[in-house]
């Protein structure tokens, strides 16, 4: 009887000392645990992060000075606390502005990536001059005046004047369609199949537009700077329009000659009128 006892002593015995034990680990866990996170709160603050250079990469048309002002991110400010995702809408709304990345690169520099809209043409609907990218997308705009020329880029002549950096865009001229919204795509169709035209363009007849007009019975027409007029109709049917004009004129390039127009509104049998000999 003795013996059975002790032996219940002892077991009870074991397993206070097991308790003891896991409640020994688990405290100490539990200590770690706030030494950890104290830690972790203490780098997360610490000076040692606080930006000291943010650098702006891609950008020609937008400051680094604006860049940095619209991220809302200034030197001295926590690299690990900067809020990227506000900064990157933020800097998203401006029309130039394609595409931004933010970069914390520890322990104390930003650097902020900007891929900036291309320019491709220049809308005129004859009450406002507008710059669009190769998606219809609406970069600035300005209202004409009464003495405005597409040609004449100065601050009162309604043109816009970051055309200045861009003196060799297309003019699209679509006098009696809506005008443009910036920050938007274009809500004209005729605009829109405009730059959708010109961009589907092969390289060599792309270079050599100068003017494209929209509206009327043709839809869309356009000059190339040797003067030639191309009679293009509606945006349907590219593939076979482009590769009708490129052989037209590569034809006629052969024999070194050039013709007045070329009709391609029906690409399974385009026209061609020579220039008259005397």
């Amino acid at each position: 009887m003795k013996d059975l006892q002790k032996k219940r002593e002892e077991r009870s015995s074991k397993r206070g000392q097991i308790r003891r034990k896991r409640n020994f680990i688990l405290l100490g866990g539990i200590i770690g645990l706030i030494v950890i996170v104290y830690g972790v709160i203490q780098v997360y603050n610490s000076p040692l992060f606080n930006i000291r250079t943010i650098d702006v990469t891609g950008n020609s048309m937008v400051s680094d000075t604006d860049i940095i002002a619209t991220s809302g991110v200034s030197v001295g400010d926590n690299l690990l606390r900067a809020p990227v995702r506000e900064a990157v809408e933020q800097l998203e709304l401006n029309p130039w502005v394609k595409d931004v990345n933010l970069k914390k690169l520890l322990p104390q520099r930003l650097l902020i990536e900007v891929t900036e809209r291309v320019p491709m043409v220049l809308v005129s609907t004859g009450t406002k001059n507008s710059i669009l990218d190769s998606e219809g997308f609406v970069i600035t705009e300005k209202s004409t005046t009464s003495d405005a020329t597409l040609l004449n880029v100065t601050p009162d002549s309604g043109v816009p004047q970051e055309l200045q950096f861009f003196p060799d865009l297309p003019i699209v001229e679509a006098f009696g369609q809506e005008d443009q919204v910036v920050g938007d795509i274009a809500q004209s169709r005729l605009i829109k199949d405009a730059v959708l035209v010109l961009d589907s363009l092969d390289g060599g007849v792309k270079s050599r537009v100068e003017m494209m007009v929209v509206g009327g019975e043709e839809e869309l027409r356009f000059y190339l700077s040797s003067g030639i007029e191309v009679y293009y109709g509606s945006s349907k049917e590219l593939p076979k329009k482009n590769g009708s004009l490129v052989r037209i004129l590569a034809d006629y390039a052969s024999r070194g000659e050039a013709p007045i127009y070329v009709d391609v509104r029906t690409p399974d049998n385009p026209v061609a009128r020579d220039l008259p000999t005397d």
